[in-house]
């Protein structure tokens, strides 16, 4: 497999790109039986918009390799690719953007390592957070309870 991806678009979210944003979850691709490659292919097969690649326990090579086959799968289709957290791995595998928490490094930062045209995220709870979220020019803020689940494939 080669290391190349497309090259990377200036990108501007729309709000219709946020029809279905989906978020991966290692623990429900290991109860599927699934590999993240796998579930991103079907969630491009069901409609996603954008795919955000949300893995807390895998290391940084790894990473950049799985973002990457994403990526290669992603961008000929206009699907925007962030990174959860790891700006590093954004970078290193030319995703279209990362997104933060509170608790990660600040927005702020991460839009200075990124540049003006990557799409940032950041989780926010509280109004004052949306708001310090918009000084620093995030384009995505996430709002809401996340609620774990699972999508299981059902064939009929």
């Amino acid at each position: 497999a080669s290391d190349k991806v497309e090259r990377p678009v200036k990108h501007r979210l729309n709000p219709v790109d946020l029809r279905m944003y989906v978020v991966t979850d290692a623990g429900c691709n290991a109860k599927s039986g699934r590999t993240l490659l796998q579930a991103v292919e079907g969630a491009v097969a069901g409609g996603a918009t954008v795919v955000q690649i949300r893995e807390k326990d895998i290391d940084g090579g790894r990473y950049i390799e799985e973002a990457r086959a994403i990526i290669r799968l992603c961008r000929p289709r206009g699907i925007p690719v962030v990174i959860n957290d790891r700006v590093d791995v954004a970078i290193a595998a030319g995703a279209d953007g990362v997104h933060v928490g509170q608790s990660d490094i600040p927005a702020r930062l991460v839009r200075q390592m990124l540049g003006p045209d990557k799409i940032l995220g950041v989780s926010v709870k509280t109004p004052a957070e949306a708001a310090k979220a918009q000084v620093m020019v995030a384009a995505l803020a996430a709002v809401g309870v996340q609620v774990a689940r699972c999508v299981v494939d059902v064939t009929l």
